[in-house]
C-alpha cells in the first residue's frame, strides 16, 4: 500500500539518510520525496512509500538518532496492512481527543475508499493506539 509520511528532521547531513535507512529496514520502497519547508534548523519532507505493513515503519524508526522522542499514534483501517500514522517530535503525548479525531480521519478514509471502489467494505475499524519511540 502507498503511504505518505510527513517528517520533520534536523537540517543536518545524515538526517535524511537515517530516514531512508529506517524505510529500508521496514521493507518500504520510497517512491518520491518532496521538501516542503526548511527553517529553524529543520526540514519538513513528504516521503511517499510502498510498504506491506505500516507498523513496520513505526518499529523501524526506533533506532535512528533523528527520531529520538518521536510520539506516534496509529489508527488501523480494519486491516492489519492499512493504517493512518501520525507523529510528532518531542511530545506532548497524544491525548484522547486527538485519538478520537484520528479515528474519525480513519473512518473518512474508509468511507471514501468504499464509495470509490467495487471492493467489499471494511467492516470494523480498530481504535487508535499511541506509542512513544524513545532510545
Amino acid at each position: 500500500m502507498h503511504y505518505v509520511l510527513r517528517v520533520s528532521l534536523p537540517d543536518t547531513p545524515g538526517s535524511l539518510h537515517a530516514l531512508t535507512d529506517a524505510c529500508r529496514r521496514a521493507g518500504a520502497d520510497i517512491r518520491s520525496l518532496d521538501v516542503i519547508e526548511q527553517s529553524g534548523g529543520f526540514a519538513v519532507d513528504d516521503v511517499c512509500v510502498v510498504v506491506k505493513n505500516p507498523m513496520t515503519l513505526t518499529e523501524a524508526v526506533d533506532e535512528p538518532e533523528p527520531f529520538e522522542a518521536l510520539e506516534l499514534a496509529t489508527a488501523p483501517l480494519g486491516q492489519t496492512t492499512s493504517a493512518v500514522i501520525v507523529a510528532r517530535r518531542g511530545g506532548p503525548r497524544f491525548v484522547d481527543r486527538e485519538l478520537r479525531q484520528l479515528d474519525l480521519l480513519a473512518k473518512v478514509a474508509v468511507a471514501t475508499e468504499v464509495a470509490h471502489t467495487q471492493r467489499r467494505p471494511i467492516e470494523r475499524i480498530e481504535p487508535s493506539r499511541r506509542t512513544a519511540v524513545r532510545p
